[in-house]
């Protein structure tokens, strides 16, 4: 597989014939392509997907490119905001040219397109793009590596003597203890030293962090995670969301953007459930330590229909790597959908 398959470029353009000659010949190239008739279409294409590249015409209906380029440039639930951006002008528009690069555009074609050129810009920004992303993986190992020169070497010594010199008081050395329970304190203080080793050795171990150190992780407080999300929803539809914040709960370390994502999903599919119900968010920890977001309304529809409307398949599939889970509960004529958080990502106080 060429190095060109993992690149994902975005194609905006309403000519149906030129969108789907660049869609073609892009695909032959072996680039992931996707096409869209508009700018509306490609932003939602663009939040849905992780793309590297857009390629896009400025004027388009219903969204033009510059409004394409603006939405995806300023919007911060995105990790790839600043995608590589490639306008395609009408020839002589040499305003346009100059918008665009104001707008942080990063290169422009002239129609009639020549497609071997584009194909070479394309092919550089993927380059770029290819070797931005080994640069990024690089320095995370490399912060990985260097993570145990975060502690002075001296830490795992000075254990070393506090576990050696209670084991030798533990024998009364210098003649028996006058209370039982200085022989007990020592015995804890004997445990807890060879505990605290195993947990720095743990905590130091690479494979330990790689799994737990994450660039994408935040640690953030879910009850403001979750009215963060209710605030970028239509307000129409953000009136009819309570949040219960009643409680102190501890933070989370997750992958913000992730399930502000999903958050908004399962919100818009309630709301097409029943567009008129309120809908009340609790976040609580459970018995077993582990963070749930519940959202809770009421459907008139039968429990076939409103299973069909909440599938749940999708947003697992985006949460499986958080080690969250989504599912949906009904009772009498109440909706219940609950996310999971595991224990492991909840911060301990």
């Amino acid at each position: 597989m060429s190095e060109n398959a993992k690149i994902k470029v975005l194609c905006a353009e309403d000519e149906f014939d030129i969108r789907e000659n660049m869609v073609e010949i892009l695909k032959d190239e072996g680039f992931d392509v996707k096409g869209a008739e508009n700018g509306k279409a490609a932003l939602e294409e663009f939040l849905d997907g992780e793309y590297d590249i857009v390629v896009s015409d400025i004027m388009m209906p219903e969204m033009s490119g510059y409004d394409l380029l603006k939405s995806i440039r300023n919007n911060n639930e995105i990790r790839n905001n600043n995608v590589p951006f490639i306008f395609l002008t009408a020839l002589g528009q040499r305003d346009d040219i100059i918008k665009g690069i104001n707008l942080s555009a990063n290169d422009y074609m002239i129609k009639p397109i020549d497609f071997d050129l584009l194909v070479a810009k394309i092919k550089e920004k993927a380059s770029n793009v290819i070797k931005a992303k080994k640069v990024h993986l690089s320095n995370i190992e490399n912060i990985k590596k260097q993570y145990s020169d975060m502690l002075p070497t001296q830490l795992t010594q000075y254990i070393d003597n506090i576990t050696r010199i209670s084991r030798v008081l533990k024998d009364e050395p210098y003649g028996p203890f006058p209370h039982r329970k200085y022989a007990e304190d020592l015995e804890k203080i004997y445990i807890n030293s060879n505990r605290l080793k195993a947990v720095i050795k743990t905590v130091l171990d690479g494979s330990v962090v790689s799994t737990k150190l994450d660039v994408n992780d935040k640690i953030i407080d879910p009850i403001k995670l979750v009215k963060n999300a209710v605030a970028k929803i239509d307000q129409k539809y953000a009136k009819l969301i309570s949040v219960e914040d009643e409680y102190e709960l501890p933070e989370i370390k997750i992958d913000e953007i992730l399930l502000l994502k999903v958050i908004k999903a399962v919100i818009g599919r309630l709301f097409r459930a029943n567009s008129n119900s309120q809908i009340d968010v609790s976040v609580m920890l459970d018995h077993l330590d582990q963070m749930i977001i519940i959202f809770t309304t009421t459907t008139k529809k039968s429990e076939t229909d409103s299973k069909a409307i909440i599938n749940n398949n999708e947003l697992n599939a985006a949460l499986e790597k958080q080690g969250c889970i989504c599912e949906t509960r009904i009772r009498e004529n109440d909706l219940n959908q609950i996310i999971y958080i595991p224990k492991y990502r909840v911060k301990k106080s």
